[in-house]
């Protein structure tokens, strides 16, 4: 999925009053488990409390790839047996985007 449809979703969630759990949980369950972090839902959710409605993401923002790259690295490092799903929740990342950088 498209990150510009993503956040329609989320602002389309924001609107129908659900909470950023909720919305996650809609989310992933429509579209596949790790579409999606309550992380990113949250500070979606933010920006349009303040009254921003723009579906453009702020200029720095997200993860450097080289950053990624180095704190995946010393997870795995420091305990191995970790799963995807909780190096991701560590993160703050989808399961999708540990799993693009562990190849």
């Amino acid at each position: 999925m498209v990150k510009e449809d993503l956040r329609l979703l989320f602002l389309h969630e924001f609107k129908l009053g659900n909470n950023a759990a909720q919305t996650t949980a809609n989310i992933n369950k429509a579209s596949g488990e790790g579409t999606t972090s309550e992380r990113t839902v949250r500070r979606w959710f933010k920006k349009f409390c303040g009254g921003d409605e723009s579906l453009k993401d702020e200029d720095g923002r997200g993860w450097s790839f080289n950053l990624l790259n180095k704190d995946l690295r010393a997870i795995v490092e420091q305990t191995p047996r970790q799963s995807v799903r909780e190096i991701s929740q560590q993160l703050g990342v989808s399961i999708s985007t540990v799993l693009d950088h562990r190849k």
